[in-house]
């Protein structure tokens, strides 16, 4: 099939979950960044409640990472998507593989 015929099979039911998809990454990146010690309590207990600078800096790395790919990316990528601009569909695609690749790996060595 043809990266056009791809756009064209985007249904409503595709672009809603990524809507959500980006909607949950949108709102881990606020509570990382607005309320990093109740997220290390909520993971690690109570031993980080008050988490050092260098831990609160990592984490708000991580959530300037996530944001740039899952936030921004992924809704510019799904909103070319939904106004059919050309190659859009397959860089989509391409985020997703990548996506899915970077969650599958590391379980292989637990």
């Amino acid at each position: 099939t043809t990266v056009r015929e791809n756009m064209k099979n985007l249904s409503p039911f595709w672009r809603n979950t990524f809507v959500v998809e980006i909607v949950i990454c949108l709102a881990t990146v606020l509570f990382w960044v607005a309320a990093p010690g109740q997220y290390f309590t909520t993971l690690f207990g109570p031993q980080l409640a008050h988490p050092t600078d260098t831990h609160v800096f990592l984490l708000w790395q991580g959530a300037n990472v996530v944001f740039c790919a899952y936030v921004y990316l992924y809704a510019r990528l799904l909103i070319a998507a939904i106004n059919r601009e050309a190659n859009s569909i397959k860089h989509l695609v391409w985020l997703q593989e990548a996506s899915s690749t970077a969650c599958a790996g590391p379980r292989q060595f637990i």
